[in-house]
């Protein structure tokens, strides 16, 4: 099983707000990885817009988003994208 880990800032001015949180959901849903997001101490796994929402995640903060399956490298850097994305 393969694993991966990225660090990426949330490139949004506006933060991660619900649009983009749903997006970020229903690309994880896509992978057949677990894929997670962690920030200060705090994870979540990427099914559930609530819990994202619930980081609060406002423009600038890192965070890692890592992922534990067979399509891990692929799924983290899809994530990462979206994370880092306006």
């Amino acid at each position: 099983m393969s694993r991966c880990e990225l660090t990426v800032e949330i490139g949004d001015p506006a933060g991660l707000h619900a649009r983009p949180a749903a997006r970020i959901v229903e690309e994880a849903k896509r992978y057949a990885s677990t894929v997670k997001l962690r920030k200060d101490g705090s994870e979540t796994t990427l099914n559930s817009m609530v819990a994202l929402l619930a980081l609060g995640l406002s423009a600038g903060v890192q965070v890692t988003v890592g992922a534990e399956g067979p399509d891990a490298d692929e799924a983290v850097h899809a994530i990462g994208a979206l994370l880092a994305g306006p």
